[in-house]
C-alpha cells in the first residue's frame, strides 16, 4: 500500500489498515525510527466497557480493593 506525505508532514493511513487495526479518529500511534524504516504502533486505550470484559470480576475482593466509605463524625 502507498500513502503520500503532505506539505504539513502528515500522512493518511489507508482505510484498509485503519479498519484492520480498529483505529479511530484521535487514536494515538507511537512512531519508531529504525535506520530507514518507520514503524507505527497503535497505543491502545480502552473504554470502561471494554475493560470490564478484559478483567474478571472478583467474587470476594480483598479488603484493600473494596471501596472505602467516609466515616461521618457525630455531631454533638
Amino acid at each position: 500500500m502507498k500513502t503520500t506525505l503532505t506539505t504539513k508532514g502528515q500522512l493518511t493511513l489507508p482505510k484498509k489498515v485503519r479498519d484492520a487495526l480498529g483505529l479511530k479518529t484521535g487514536d494515538e500511534l507511537l512512531v519508531e525510527l529504525d535506520d530507514d524504516r518507520i514503524t507505527l504502533i497503535p497505543r491502545r486505550r480502552y473504554r470502561a466497557e471494554e475493560l470490564d470484559q478484559l478483567i474478571p470480576k472478583a467474587k470476594n475482593p480483598s479488603p484493600d480493593l473494596r471501596p472505602r466509605r467516609k466515616q461521618r463524625r457525630g455531631r454533638g
